[in-house]
């Protein structure tokens, strides 16, 4: 097991810088998630680190040693693809033996390594079987196991969960977090869904064109965004945004535009006054709007009008789309026992206490949150 280190790395190609300056550093034994949407150079960030793309500029360091000109072979790690790459025409068992046939192990070590990561993957039924004869989650649980064997100072896994069907990403999914909690071997895990980023990682790292976003904690992450990016990308259904002034009158901080008025007081206010902007960006999470009928007027909450626009059904709770006049679109996290239609008007609550705020040019944070 190792650290993972990148430090100010770049990826070009030609002009187009696919990774730009990345820097940060993973502990021994985590597992490391990168997230982002296509594009965001997660994928180029891995395969660096698998030695499959050459690096620009920086370095690239496993344990104490920079891998920057050390061939894949070398790197002492072990990668699990989105395709499950297995030889069509071997068993189970001679797939998982192969890689260590090739790195000239004994036949007793061989035995001894497939023996065990069949025995933590479930698979030793499996052994004799070939690929054709497994399903898919059987398939990737041999490809899991082909680096496994390897025993590798780190694990690199692009996206392997995305061949699967819903029911059986989520099961492998927690497959995973045991195994890696079995394992405590450093993992770095490519995905472009934020559902699997939260659930599955130790800390996540949010990139974007090619930049790093930020790198945190899930509670961190989806709590305290350290911008508008972060803050929209993380969280399903994605946060809320408005535009609206920040109007002081009196020393009454108040934000303000055409449908809303919010009076701010205690630390947010204090921290806009800091930012001396005229205008912000205010951010809401979708559990975070109430409806009246079910939650009364809490003290300090926003009563507002809204119309039912779009109801998603999920068993459990409604995910609703409601106008807010005839220009700003809002989603909320409702129960699912209240009666709701479309065009149907209700009443909706806010708090002060639960918004975000950010700066609309940089969006950078400003304040809010939990």
């Amino acid at each position: 097991m190792a650290r993972v280190t990148f430090n100010e790395v770049w990826k070009r190609y030609g002009s187009e810088a696919a990774v730009k300056d990345l820097t940060l550093e993973t502990h021994d034994g985590e597992f490391v998630v990168l997230v982002g949407p296509s594009g965001s150079g997660k994928s180029t960030a891995m395969r660096m680190v698998a030695g499959l793309e050459e690096i620009s500029d920086g370095y690239i360091a496993i344990g104490d040693r920079v891998v920057n000109d050390l061939s894949p072979k070398d790197r002492d790690i072990a990668m699990v693809f989105q395709s499950y790459a297995l030889y069509p025409h071997m068993s189970v068992y001679d797939n998982l033996a192969y890689g260590l046939k090739l790195r000239h192990f004994s036949k007793s070590d061989i035995e001894e390594r497939v023996s065990r990561a069949a025995q933590i993957l479930d698979i030793e039924p499996l052994l004799q079987r070939k690929p054709k004869a497994l399903s898919g989650g059987q398939r990737q649980r041999v490809a899991l196991g082909r680096a496994i064997v390897r025993e590798p100072q780190a694990f690199l896994m692009d996206e392997p969960l995305s061949n699967l069907d819903a029911k059986l990403r989520v099961q492998t999914r927690a497959e995973l977090i045991k195994l890696h909690r079995r394992l405590q071997t450093t993992t770095i895990y490519v995905t472009h869904d934020q559902v699997e980023a939260m659930t599955m990682g130790d800390r996540i790292a949010v990139l974007n064109f090619g930049e790093l976003q930020q790198f945190d904690t899930p509670a961190n992450l989806y709590d305290k965004p350290r911008n508008v990016f972060v803050a929209g990308f993380i969280g399903s259904p994605s946060m809320n945004f408005f535009n609206m002034d920040v109007i002081v009158d009196d020393g009454a901080l108040n934000l303000k535009n055409e449908h809303l008025t919010i009076p701010i007081t205690g630390r947010n206010a204090e921290a806009l006054r800091k930012a001396n902007v005229s205008n912000v960006t205010v951010g809401i999470r979708p559990e975070h709007i109430l409806d009246s009928r079910s939650n009364g007027h809490s003290p300090g909450g926003i009563p507002l009008p809204a119309t039912v626009d779009v109801v998603e059904t999920l068993g459990n709770e409604f995910f609703v789309y409601l106008n807010i006049g005839a220009d700003q679109p809002i989603v909320a996290r409702l129960p699912a026992d209240l009666d709701l239609e479309i065009g149907q008007e209700i009443e909706i609550i806010m708090s002060p206490n639960v918004l975000h705020f950010f700066d609309p040019e940089s969006g950078e944070t400003i304040s809010g949150g939990l």
